[in-house]
């Protein structure tokens, strides 16, 4: 079911309700102070959509003053301002999130794996001479998990 249904049904993860309308910067700063001190200390990824990310970039450049550099728009991640320790990431699975959803964790604290199913005719290799290539054919399972859902923040517009 992915990260977002990992943590949403864990009762030890921490859940941050975002006002509707809020700015990305104001969803931001709430999964950021949502930070336990553990977290803070092993660095902390918060991942959110591309276009939360843009938004971000551009609410942040539009506050820009003498103190704060301009943030270049074509970065793959940056850190948050004021705190080194915080990484904000775009990431694909996060785009069509109807709840808005921001995920933030350690950087191993989320695991993504897969298993070979069960017996030794769950792959085969062989040679195809039509095409004059070695072929490959795997049958595997893969799915989420959450490590430590004490040290796991997923911040929503709803369903909480």
């Amino acid at each position: 079911d992915g990260f977002i249904q990992n943590i949403s049904d864990e009762r030890d993860a921490t859940k941050v309700v975002f006002e509707s309308g809020a700015t990305v910067s104001a969803k931001v700063d709430a999964m950021v102070a949502a930070l336990t001190i553990g977290m803070l200390k092993k660095g902390v990824n918060i991942y959110m959509s591309y276009t939360d990310f843009r938004n971000y970039i551009q609410e942040q450049n539009g506050t820009c003053c003498a103190n704060k550099p301009v943030i270049d728009a074509a970065s793959e991640s940056i850190k948050y301002f004021g705190d080194s320790r915080i990484t904000l990431i775009p990431v694909l699975g996060l785009e069509d999130a109807a709840d808005e959803a921001m995920v933030a964790s350690a950087p191993d604290g989320l695991v993504y794996a897969t298993d070979v199913e069960g017996s030794d005719r769950a792959y085969r290799l062989w040679f195809d001479e039509k095409e004059e290539k070695f072929m490959f054919r795997v049958l595997f399972r893969a799915g989420t998990a959450v490590k430590m859902v004490d040290e796991v923040v997923l911040g929503q517009v709803n369903n909480l």
